[in-house]
């Protein structure tokens, strides 16, 4: 209060002063013209020089420099900028205490996803076919809770089949169906305490979407299309025949999978193989799954203590058992499916990794993608290429083919907004 006062009395006599006439900054001599001086009178303790003439407010403040006396007009422009100097300090320190004052700004800022915009793109550069799959659901919520629903759900997989397509497409399209059967599904409360649950669902489903489920329901398949094809009189030559065929492809078909379950504010990813989770967090990367590669320490140590080998033949093989596990080997060390290197002995293993993170106002995409794009990309590449452009999901596969990438590529995006 006391500060506004001198405030106002500052900008008064700044009035006063440019509609005054020209008077000095201050007089050293006040004896009249026509008056003699004073006759000298014995030496005395020398008087205090005459107060200046300037504002009382400003007396409080160091005095300002001696000037000589003098008529001319810059004086009052010399007090009128001292005057606006102090005006000056007294804004100043108003500013300084209403910052001092004022909250500091928050940080981690709560975030709730309310929109979910998701694409991907897919190439099956130089293989014979392509064996990989995504599967985007923006929505991935029962209508019924619609309204409910205080902020975005959203499901994104990214499955690389090797040896054939078959785990990868069965993976496709069981994975999304066995969650919606779990109870958080249907509830449209997301409380922490639900995030044991969410990942304890993705760890257990990954493992029943694997190859003896998907062996049981191919067998069943060919047993019916065998009834329907011979009118109900089956040849048991051609049933046999059909079952080691389809047999023989599942033994050897497996495939990696990357699934991204968004609930709310915490993103959740569970990982099994080499394909890799992405993040991208005010402009810098920050994977958020691991590579499940033969050669990563705590991977070689598993299989190692389980008398398997990790050999390099083109790449790093898991190497064990017999038949064709110990001849051609296999690139990952976890994955849906290749039941040689599971049975007897899982040399090859089928528990994902899962993390669940917490979103921020930081947070602006995710990126999934298979290995076909981190052989030639690093997490921090995939970002910058993506973080500028709305074609994200194309621009990363572009690129990876112009770099030279030979295996299938494919690329799922999710992007994050609040609002």
């Amino acid at each position: 209060m006391e500060e506004e006062n001198e405030y106002d009395k500052l900008l008064s006599e700044l009035d006063d002063i440019e509609s005054s006439p020209i008077r000095p900054w201050k007089t050293i001599n006040n004896t009249p013209k026509h008056q003699a001086p004073p006759a000298p009178s014995a030496p005395s303790a020398p008087s205090a020089p005459p107060a200046p003439a300037v504002p009382s407010v400003l007396l409080k403040a160091p005095a300002p420099p001696k000037r000589e006396a003098s008529w001319d007009q810059s004086d009052v422009g010399d007090e009128i900028e001292d005057l606006l100097g102090e005006l000056d300090h007294i804004a100043a320190n108003k500013v300084q205490q209403a910052c001092a004052s004022a909250p500091a700004p928050a940080t981690n800022l709560p975030f709730r996803c309310k929109l979910v915009c998701m694409g991907a793109a897919e190439e099956q550069g130089l293989r014979p076919q392509m064996e990989d799959k995504h599967v985007l659901v923006p929505d991935f919520y029962p209508k019924s809770i619609e309204e409910k629903l205080s902020g975005a759900r959203a499901f994104c997989a990214v499955f690389d089949g090797h040896s054939g397509s078959q785990i990868s497409d069965y993976a496709a399209g069981r994975m999304p169906a066995l969650l919606a059967l779990e109870a958080w599904y249907r509830s449209p409360l997301t409380p922490d305490t639900q995030v044991h649950q969410v990942t304890a669902s993705l760890e257990l489903l990954t493992l029943r979407t694997g190859s003896e489920e998907v062996f049981d329901k191919r067998v069943r398949e060919t047993r019916f299309r065998d009834h329907v094809v011979n009118d109900g009189r089956k040849s048991e030559r051609r049933h046999v025949s059909l079952s080691l065929l389809w047999l023989l492809i599942l033994l050897v078909a497996g495939s990696t999978a990357n699934v991204a379950l968004l609930l709310g504010d915490v993103l959740h990813v569970a990982n099994l193989g080499d394909s890799r989770a992405v993040l991208c967090r005010n402009g810098f990367a920050q994977a958020l799954s691991e590579d499940h590669k033969p050669d990563l320490p705590s991977e070689k140590a598993r299989i190692e203590s389980l008398d398997g080998r990790v050999e390099w033949r083109g790449c790093w093989r898991v190497i064990g058992g017999s038949g064709i596990a110990a001849f051609r080997g296999l690139a990952v060390s976890r994955a849906l499916g290749d039941v040689p290197w599971k049975v007897p002995v899982s040399y090859v293993e089928g528990t994902p990794d899962v993390t669940s993170t917490k979103l921020t106002a930081d947070d602006e995409f995710l990126i999934i993608g298979c290995d076909g794009v981190w052989d030639v990309l690093n997490n921090q590449e995939a970002v910058d290429l993506a973080r500028p452009c709305r074609r994200r999901r194309v621009m990363i596969n572009e690129q990876a083919l112009e770099r030279g990438s030979k295996d299938n590529v494919t690329v799922a995006v999710m992007i994050f907004f609040q609002c």
